[in-house]
């Protein structure tokens, strides 16, 4: 049985009585020889099988979309040595990779120990002020480590917070940007739309982003 693609292939070897002195393994000689090696039995036959594309897995779509954006980013940190170039068009890469509504880019300001507002992208902002928790901020600096939020409304380390409350902030990834250890600063993303969560892989993506912008803004600062 020969299986291309869908189809199956069947073939069989028969010995016919008309040929003499075909030779078997063991060096004997017998009276039955091949006169037609192979001969097809049967017709082709189409299964009841998912395509190609039916069974191409979502996590190598996942893996294939990444690859691509991390590759635009990588092409953006290349062409300029602007920070303030790099930031803007780097916010805007990695909020619409995760489909954000809001993404900021804030960096530390090491004369006046704050944070600074860099970048910002919210092509469709349906509230005036940015969703911006200062307290989800200041966990990812004080960690060093990205943080992802489902519903801060309902997590206990921020839903005490004033601005998770009057901000409505929901669905949130907020990651440091790091390089030799150094902080210089956080990549902010958020969602307000309750069910519309961000997931593992979109916190694995941002982060990676984040790092190449870390090592890149360090590079420059340096």
């Amino acid at each position: 049985m020969i299986r291309i693609g869908s189809a199956v292939l069947s073939f069989e070897e028969e010995l016919p009585e008309d040929i003499e002195g075909w030779k078997k393994g063991d060096g004997k000689i017998c009276t039955e020889t091949v006169s037609s090696p192979l001969e097809v039995t049967g017709e082709f036959q189409t299964l009841d099988e998912p395509s190609i594309e039916d069974t191409f897995e979502p996590e190598m779509a996942q893996e294939s979309r990444d690859l691509q954006i991390l590759y635009e980013v990588a092409l953006v940190l290349s062409e300029s040595s602007d920070p303030k170039i790099l930031m803007q068009r780097i916010v805007q890469i990695a909020t619409s990779a995760v489909e954000g509504e809001e993404g900021y880019i804030f960096t530390k300001d090491l004369k006046k120990k704050e944070l600074v507002l860099e970048a910002s992208y919210a092509p469709n902002r349906r509230r005036k002020k940015p969703a911006i928790s200062r307290g989800i901020i200041r966990k990812a600096i004080k960690t060093k480590r990205a943080i992802l939020i489902s519903d801060a409304q309902k997590d206990e380390r921020f839903c005490d917070n004033l601005s998770v409350v009057a901000k409505n902030i929901r669905s949130v990834i907020c990651a440091p940007l790091v390089a030799q250890d150094q902080l210089n600063g956080v990549l902010y993303i958020t969602r307000s739309d309750v069910g519309l969560d961000f997931t593992r892989e979109d916190l694995e993506l941002v982060t990676t982003i984040a790092i190449q912008l870390g090592i890149a803004l360090q590079s420059i600062y340096s």
